[in-house]
Parts: structure tokens; sequence; C-alpha cells
């Protein structure tokens, strides 16, 4: 038998188990102890998105998956549930505070593809269905984000790669408010290199990342810069 040792101090045996030098501890030790259990249901439902404009102009196949994919491969079926549920009116309701004139979002069955529409106003009595291939980057980017942000289900943790990219300036404070927002409900990480939306956040949110000599660190700020950034 192996023998643990548990956060608290005490030691437990795994019974008839052997851990092989080249196999992960924690499935095995996760299944006798419910404190790495639930450090390894805690893994499993992280989730880290950059997202692709490409991927998602292409129409998608539908997929059994539940969580959106890391680039937005299934987001036309993740789209498709949000919209049965009504859960897609809040995305629907901050596109148009940024992009303007989206009126409502739609998933269209095209052989055995899905196809994602955004309702656009063309003037007080006009609307049309666009399909996500003639979107801007920025509109898909921002779409993609919004999906796996308000998806509903069990993340545990979500990262996100430079929500900012393609997006106008100008949106940067509403881009800030939906992440604070969503943090309030999940454990969230965002990687960015834009100083705009580094203002927009406290400098006990921030992390610092440095790579030198093949090692990277995180760090908080420097007691010297929060000042600076605080100002």
């Amino acid at each position: 038998a192996e023998w643990v040792h548990l956060p608290d101090g005490r030691s437990r045996s795994l019974p008839g188990k052997t851990l092989d030098e080249s196999s992960l501890a924690l499935p095995s030790i996760g299944f006798f102890t419910p404190e790495f259990h639930r450090m390894q249901r805690f893994l499993r439902e992280m989730s880290f998105y950059t997202i692709f404009p490409n991927t998602l102009r292409e129409p998608q196949k539908p997929s059994p998956t539940k969580t959106l994919n890391d680039h937005g491969e299934n987001l036309a079926t993740i789209a498709r549930r949000m919209k049965a549920s009504g859960k897609h009116t809040e995305i629907v309701a901050t596109l148009n505070k940024i992009v303007g004139g989206i009126q409502d979002m739609e998933v269209q069955q095209a052989g055995g593809f899905l196809v994602t529409q955004l309702l656009h106003s063309m003037n007080e009595n006009q609307s049309t269905w666009f399909d996500l291939s003639q979107e801007s980057d920025g509109t898909l980017r921002l779409l993609g984000l919004l999906v796996a942000l308000s998806q509903g289900t069990s993340v545990s943790f979500v990262a996100i790669e430079e929500p900012e990219l393609t997006l106008h300036p100008g949106a940067l404070g509403i881009l800030s408010d939906i992440l604070k927002e969503a943090s309030a409900r999940k454990q969230l990480l965002i990687t960015t290199q834009s100083p705009d939306l580094i203002a927009r956040f406290p400098a006990d949110s921030l992390r610092v990342v440095e790579r030198a000599e093949g090692v990277t660190t995180i760090r908080a700020v420097a007691e010297h810069q929060r000042d600076a950034i605080d100002q």
C-alpha cells in the first residue's frame, strides 16, 4: 500500500494501490480521500479560452459537450442550448451595448451543421439576420467571451487570454464590468497586455508575470508600484 500525506498533517494508506513513478497519482488518491477528490474535481472543471474568430465563422457540427471548447469550436451548440433556455438575452443586450444594433441571436440547422446568426437592425423598420461569417473579429471574440462567461455549467475556474484583442478601446469599460460581474460567480483569470484594461482593476487583483532564464514567476504588484497604479 502507498501512504499519502494530507494537508492537515494526517496520513492515509491506499490499500491495494502501488503508484508507478510514471503515473498520475491524483486520480488514485482522489478516489480514496475526500480532500483530494475535491481538488481533482476542481482541476477537471477548469476552462481556458483563446477565442479564434475564424473558428466561429465556419458552420459547426453539433457537439455532445456541455462546456464551450477552448477555441469556441462548439459555440453553436452552446448558443443553441442557451437560446432554448432564454439565457441568451443578456448576451444579446451586452452585444448591443458594445457593437450596437444587435437585437437577437439564433442558431439554424443547415444539413449536418449548425449556423449561428445575429439579428441586426438596419433602420427603424428593417432588421436582417447575418451569419457569423459576416461579422467582425471584435464581434466574434466578444460573442465567444460572453458565451464562455454565461454558460450554465459547473465550471470552477475560467481563464481567458487577452479578451481586449480586436475590441474598440471604448468598449473596455463595459468589458471590465462584464469580467468583474462574472468573477462574483466563479474564479476568473485574465491575461492582458493592455494598460487601459489593467487600469480598470485595483492593484490587489493584479499579478505580474515574468520569465527569466527559462522560469516563469507570478507575483503580486510591488509595494512601490501600487500608488502609481491606484493613481
